[in-house]
């Protein structure tokens, strides 16, 4: 899907001028076909922080792809640890397509992370 990984612009700490929250869908996105539906639940994210965020931005390979405002938080019902989001698309997003590899590390299990 990014064939030209190298030519994405880095996203650098101070052009971040949001609170975001950011889910890497790697592992729902190929199944679903739908960065919405890959990152909108069901996450392990604290409820106060999480409620707090601008926007979720659903990051695949390192890459985010596709920016959301969400309007509503709620827990998961088949799970009550963890959260979902309902929300809208964010057109032409200052955050869409830049490349975060450099600022998270994705290792520990949980897909998330806030910035």
């Amino acid at each position: 899907m990014f064939e030209n990984k190298r030519e994405r612009e880095r996203l650098l700490r101070e052009e971040i001028r949001h609170k975001i929250l950011l889910v890497n869908v790697d592992r729902s996105y190929p199944k679903m076909g739908n960065f919405y539906l890959a990152a909108k639940e069901a996450w392990r994210v604290n409820e106060n922080r999480a409620k707090e965020v601008d926007y979720v931005c659903a990051v695949y390979q390192n890459i985010i792809c596709k920016t959301f405002r969400p309007t509503k938080w709620y827990r998961f019902p088949e799970n009550g640890n963890r959260w979902g989001f309902d929300g809208d698309s964010v057109n032409h997003s200052i955050y869409d397509n830049k490349d975060v590899g450099h600022l998270v590390n994705w290792v520990g299990g949980n897909p998330v992370r806030f910035l």
